[in-house]
């Protein structure tokens, strides 16, 4: 997927301007409340029409102002799933889903093949205003799945949700993700919730674009990681029992290989980067499990001599894992 952003537009106040390109599968839009996340993602779908800007998806103009190009959110084959599912609430959830087929059946978006991968076989004759606050999601993803987009837009889906619910909904959203090869752009103000689809991001903050990349990368600019920082940052890391999150602070450092400890995880890796943030330095390991980010103190960092390229040992307790899948 390639997608091209340039847009500007007013909502009374508020001023959206945002630039960006992507070229990759999962994108997470990540930034505090108000800071224009939902606004950009509007405006991507064509739900609101910026008053300037370029919006290409796969090299077709999707949006051009200069040359008054408009393609109405129908014909932009992308499908979206909001905060709050937007069903019909006295429709069945068969009826809900057909809603939203709009081309014949085929392949993997046939409307059987959705159901199975979504699990709601045993809803479909069910009216949806008794349904939960999940399984109503899952109804909204299962229907704009059925319009074939080329591209899912994933509004804060499960903002709403409380905790047992989010942890039914998330393996969903990856599970789509990874056998539809689908292209996703997910939107939270939660960092976790992004992290179980991708560590791409782009980071705003009043309507702005203040920076864009991997999560392991945005930590060399400073407003960057105090956001990430607010918002729970961790690494990901693939253990034997699953992709897990280890926050930076649940992390140690060793240069050598130490025994008799109670923690459970010792990881060999290589001292990939440095970032001092004043009372603390964050270090970056490469190790065979993936990225970890440790806190360390800028005297810890001189006793233990750290430099880049030193061998590290990353060392935390099994319960200082947060599941991300």
């Amino acid at each position: 997927m390639h997608l091209e952003v340039d847009v500007s537009l007013r909502q009374g106040a508020f001023v959206l301007d945002a630039q960006f390109e992507f070229d990759g599968s999962a994108l997470g839009l990540f930034g505090p409340s108000g800071s224009g996340k939902s606004t950009l993602m509007r405006a991507i779908a064509g739900l609101v029409r910026p008053e300037r800007g370029l919006i290409r998806l796969n090299g077709d103009t999707l949006f051009d102002s200069l040359n008054k190009v408009w393609v109405p959110p129908h014909r932009r084959e992308i499908g979206v799933v909001f905060q709050d599912a937007r069903l019909f609430p006295h429709w069945s959830v068969k009826k809900n889903l057909c809603a939203g087929v709009l081309a014949e059946e085929s392949g993997i978006f046939s409307f059987s093949h959705i159901v199975n991968l979504l699990e709601i076989e045993p809803l479909l004759s069910r009216p949806v205003d008794n349904l939960s606050g999940g399984e109503k999601q899952r109804i909204a993803l299962g229907r704009a799945l059925l319009a074939h987009p080329r591209l899912l837009l994933l509004d804060e889906p499960i903002s709403g949700l409380d905790a047992a619910l989010k942890e039914q909904i998330l393996p969903f959203l990856k599970r789509v993700h990874e056998e539809l090869h689908l292209p996703c752009i997910m939107v939270s103000h939660t960092l976790p919730e992004i992290l179980h689809l991708t560590d791409q991001l782009v980071l705003m903050k009043n309507g702005q674009l203040v920076a864009q990349g991997a999560l392991v990368d945005l930590v060399e600019n400073r407003e960057a990681f105090n956001s990430l920082r607010r918002s729970g940052l961790m690494s990901t890391v693939t253990l034997p029992h699953g992709r897990v999150g280890v926050r930076p602070d649940e992390v140690v450092l060793a240069t050598r290989p130490v025994d008799g400890l109670s923690a459970q995880n010792c990881i060999e890796g290589t001292l990939r980067r440095m970032v001092d943030h004043g009372e603390t330095v964050l270090c970056v390991a490469d190790t065979a499990a993936g990225s970890l980010m440790a806190d360390v103190t800028p005297a810890a960092v001189q006793k233990l001599g750290l430099l880049v390229g030193s061998p590290v040992w990353c060392i935390f307790k099994t319960h200082a894992l947060h599941p991300v899948d």
